[in-house]
Protein backbone atom coordinates (compact mmCIF):
# COMPACT_ATOMS: atom_id res chain seq x y z
CA UNK A 1 0.00 0.00 0.00
CA UNK A 2 0.86 3.66 -0.16
CA UNK A 3 2.97 5.20 2.59
CA UNK A 4 1.63 8.47 4.01
CA UNK A 5 4.99 9.55 5.44
CA UNK A 6 6.13 11.56 2.38
CA UNK A 7 2.81 13.45 2.33
CA UNK A 8 2.47 14.33 6.02
CA UNK A 9 4.45 17.58 5.96
CA UNK A 10 2.40 18.90 3.03
CA UNK A 11 -0.83 17.83 4.74
CA UNK A 12 0.28 19.61 7.93
CA UNK A 13 1.21 22.73 5.95
CA UNK A 14 -2.13 22.77 4.14
CA UNK A 15 -4.07 22.37 7.38
CA UNK A 16 -2.08 25.06 9.19
CA UNK A 17 -2.34 27.47 6.24
CA UNK A 18 -6.16 27.10 6.08
CA UNK A 19 -8.59 29.53 7.71
CA UNK A 20 -9.76 28.47 11.19
CA UNK A 21 -12.94 30.20 12.36
CA UNK A 22 -12.03 29.73 16.04
CA UNK A 23 -9.05 32.11 15.73
CA UNK A 24 -10.21 34.09 12.67
CA UNK A 25 -7.14 33.25 10.58
CA UNK A 26 -4.83 30.44 9.59
CA UNK A 27 -2.59 29.10 12.40
CA UNK A 28 0.52 29.99 10.38
CA UNK A 29 -0.75 33.58 10.07
CA UNK A 30 -1.06 33.72 13.85
CA UNK A 31 2.42 32.25 14.29
CA UNK A 32 4.10 34.28 11.53
CA UNK A 33 2.31 37.57 12.17
CA UNK A 34 0.80 37.93 8.70
CA UNK A 35 -0.25 36.30 5.46
CA UNK A 36 2.05 33.36 4.82
CA UNK A 37 0.95 32.99 1.21
CA UNK A 38 2.22 36.40 0.11
CA UNK A 39 5.43 36.12 2.07
CA UNK A 40 6.38 32.80 0.45
CA UNK A 41 4.74 33.13 -2.99
CA UNK A 42 6.54 31.17 -5.69
CA UNK A 43 8.34 28.78 -3.33
CA UNK A 44 7.85 25.06 -3.41
CA UNK A 45 5.39 23.88 -0.72
CA UNK A 46 8.10 21.79 0.94
CA UNK A 47 10.52 24.74 1.19
CA UNK A 48 7.71 27.01 2.39
CA UNK A 49 6.68 24.49 5.06
CA UNK A 50 10.28 24.22 6.29
CA UNK A 51 10.72 28.00 6.60
CA UNK A 52 7.36 28.54 8.30
CA UNK A 53 8.00 25.72 10.76
CA UNK A 54 11.46 27.08 11.61
CA UNK A 55 10.03 30.56 12.17
CA UNK A 56 7.26 29.19 14.41
CA UNK A 57 9.77 27.30 16.52
CA UNK A 58 11.85 30.48 16.97
CA UNK A 59 8.76 32.41 18.08
CA UNK A 60 7.81 29.66 20.51
CA UNK A 61 11.27 29.79 22.12
CA UNK A 62 11.08 33.58 22.47
CA UNK A 63 7.65 33.46 24.09
CA UNK A 64 8.73 31.08 26.88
Amino acid sequence: GMSWDPCLSLIEFTYNNSFHSSIGMAPFELCMGGDVGRRYAGMSPVRMWFLVRRSCKKRQKRSR
